[in-house]
């Protein structure tokens, strides 16, 4: 008799274990496709990388600034081609001789190059990397810490993101060539094949887009490319 008592008591904790185990094992497969479905119904999230395709640098549309890279700051393993996006290079864009003026023109002298442009035109210098930007419509020279371009004209330097199209020569500097255009927008873009790189760009709107000009000053582009000269 004692024998078959403890038998049905070891048959019914058994048996408790065995509904124990079902009750949990459904009770976390509920759980587990209720978080799946959370999940599913949450918009996602761009990431870093995702941001960096939707505003390359060089991307032609309307309400579109070119990023200046920066490169103080940790980039994940697929970024940064793009952009911008204007700031690659680890050192500032201070100039060895500073600006100086020749007849119709400043020349700034940079670490290893020398880069002419109009006398009335402003120059804005980047705090964070060695990247440029000019500003046709104000004289006044400028220093910052650059993310996006805020100017009409960008010059990054040793970034070649967007670099493609003809190569031409002006003066006896050769460049990759390239014009986009989208409605009233469009971007010139000049990369210089000499050490370093420039990558020069233009933004041109007949709207109010952001870091550009309702003129076309691609021409006085062409001609500071042409009086480039770079240390050997």
């Amino acid at each position: 008799m004692e024998q078959q008592q403890r038998s049905l008591v070891f048959t019914a904790a058994v048996g408790l274990i065995i509904l124990a185990i079902i009750v949990g094992s459904v009770y976390y497969l509920v759980k587990f496709i209720q978080t799946r479905v959370s999940s599913s119904r949450q918009s996602p999230q761009a990431s870093v990388e995702t941001i960096a395709e939707v505003s390359p640098a060089g991307t032609v549309g309307n309400q579109e600034r070119q990023i200046i890279p920066d490169p103080s700051v940790t980039q994940p393993v697929q970024q940064r081609s793009a952009q911008a996006s204007p700031n690659q290079a680890s050192q500032t864009g201070e100039s060895k001789g500073g600006v100086v003026v020749s007849g119709e023109w400043k020349i700034l002298d940079a670490a290893n190059f020398k880069l002419s442009y109009p006398k009335n035109w402003g120059l804005l210098t980047c705090s964070n990397s060695k990247s440029l930007e000019f500003d046709p419509k104000n004289s006044a020279d400028s220093k910052t810490v650059c993310n996006y371009s805020v100017k009409p004209i960008t010059v990054l330097v040793e970034d070649v993101s967007g670099c493609v199209g003809e190569v031409v020569n002006i003066g006896n500097v050769a460049v990759t060539k390239s014009k986009k255009s989208d409605g009233g927008y469009s971007k010139y873009q000049w990369c210089t094949k000499t050490t370093p790189l420039l990558n020069i760009t233009h933004r041109v709107s007949t709207g109010n887009d952001p870091a550009s000009s309702k003129e076309d000053y691609s021409k006085q582009i062409e001609e500071m490319i042409g009086k480039l000269t770079f240390s050997r």
